[in-house]
């Protein structure tokens, strides 16, 4: 069994309610999150959880400015219906959204092709968020 620490708020996730900005000076352009991120995704019950980590943690400020639940809810809307809700984890480099309403009651009730939301998050990291350019050069280099 593992110790879990006294203060508990210290590792607990709280909804995220505003978007940072980024500045981005010079030269930018638009690249699939694919290119900074891995995507991890699942289900439990008709709840979807889609997470994204940054490759680096350069990249974390730009996906954390550009990919709000707004953003996740609006480039989803065939799959997700109720209410998208992002999660920071600075200190993993990562979010995580978790969607309601998103798998058509999940499981073996589910008529969806994908009934655990396994796809989600391949889907997502198609999306595409503006970075600096001598940011990509870096980036490709990791994939």
């Amino acid at each position: 069994m593992h110790d879990m620490p006294n203060n508990t708020s210290t590792i607990m996730a709280h909804p995220t309610t505003e978007t940072p900005r980024v500045n981005i000076d010079g030269l930018t352009i638009k690249v699939p999150l694919r290119v900074l991120c891995w995507g991890r995704s699942g289900d439990k019950g008709d709840v979807a959880n889609i997470g994204l980590i940054c490759r680096d943690k350069a990249y974390y400020p730009y996906v954390q400015a550009a990919v709000s639940s707004e953003a996740v809810r609006t480039y989803l809307p065939h799959i997700l219906k109720g209410r998208v809700v992002r999660y920071d984890l600075p200190g993993f480099c990562a979010l995580n959204f978790v969607a309601t309403r998103a798998l058509g009651g999940g499981g073996l009730s589910s008529l969806n092709t994908d009934r655990q939301g396994k796809c989600y998050a391949q889907q997502l990291l198609d999306y595409e968020i503006e970075v600096p350019r001598s940011m990509v050069s870096h980036a490709v280099s990791k994939l």
